[in-house]
C-alpha cells in the first residue's frame, strides 16, 4: 500500500503508516537507510520468546552518500531508566503495533527532531526494554545535514519539551537523572578547562590582547 499526503512531518507520516499497517510488528525505516535481510526474522524471534521486549534495534553501520561504511554504532538498549538519559535505540527499529496504540504513536507536534526518542520514552514508561541485536544489521546513511544534525541546532528547546511532557517519568528516576545531568556538566567544564590550559589558546590570547586593549580604548 502506498499512501500519499501533504507534508505534515515525519511523525505524522509514521503514524499514518502504522495505523494502516495490518501486521502485528512494525518496522520503521527511512528511505535512505536499509536493514540487512536477516533483521526481521531475528527480531520477531526475540519478540516471540520474551514478552517484556518493546523495541528491537541492532548494531549499525554508518555509511556516507557513496554507500561506504565510515563508522559503526552500538545503541545501549535497556529499560526506561536508561532511555530517559539518552536515546538507547536507533530511529529505525521494530516494535509491536499494540504497544504503539497504547501510547498514541509519535508526537505530531514534534517536527524538528527527537520525536523517536520521545516516543520510546512513552513506550517504555510502564515497563519493557530495548533489545539490541549484537550484529551489524542496520545501515544508516549520514548526510551533511541529517535530521539529528538539524535537531541538535534546537537541542535545548526539544529537551525542555520532552522533559516537561514526560515530567512524571523523569520524577520517578529523579536521582539517576540529576546525577546524569551533573556528570555531563562536570565533563563539559573539564573540557573547557583543558582548552584554557592548551598552549594554542594561550598563544591566541596573547596575540589578541593588543586588539582587545585598543577596542577598549576606542569604545571607552
Amino acid at each position: 500500500m502506498l499512501i500519499h499526503q501533504e507534508n505534515k512531518g515525519q511523525s505524522s507520516a509514521r503514524n499514518i503508516g502504522v495505523q494502516n499497517a495490518t501486521g502485528a510488528f512494525i518496522l520503521v525505516l527511512d528511505s535512505d537507510d536499509y536493514f540487512e535481510p536477516t533483521f526481521c526474522q531475528k527480531a520477531i524471534e526475540i519478540f516471540q520468546v520474551d514478552k517484556n521486549v518493546k523495541i528491537i534495534t541492532s548494531k549499525s553501520n554508518i555509511i556516507n552518500k557513496k554507500g561506504d561504511v565510515v563508522d559503526s554504532f552500538n545503541p545501549k538498549g535497556g529499560d526506561i531508566s536508561k532511555m530517559i538519559l539518552n536515546n538507547t535505540a536507533m530511529g529505525s527499529c521494530m516494535f509491536k503495533k499494540v504497544d504503539f496504540r497504547k501510547v498514541g504513536g509519535y508526537d505530531e507536534g514534534m517536527r524538528r527532531g527527537f520525536e523517536d526518542w520521545e516516543f520510546y520514552i512513552r513506550l517504555l514508561s510502564n515497563g519493557g526494554e530495548v533489545v539490541v541485536i549484537q550484529e551489524l544489521l542496520f545501515n544508516y546513511r549520514k548526510g551533511i545535514e541529517s535530521t539529528t544534525t538539524r535537531a541538535n541546532k534546537v537541542k535545548y528547546d526539544l529537551l525542555k519539551y520532552i522533559y516537561n511532557k514526560n515530567e512524571k517519568v523523569f520524577q520517578r528516576y529523579f536521582n539517576d537523572f540529576t546525577s546524569f545531568l551533573l556528570s555531563r556538566i562536570e565533563r563539559e567544564e573539564n573540557e573547557k578547562l583543558k582548552m584554557y590550559t592548551r598552549i594554542e589558546y594561550k598563544i591566541g590570547l596573547f596575540i589578541l590582547s593588543p586588539f582587545r586593549f585598543l577596542k577598549k580604548l576606542l569604545h571607552g
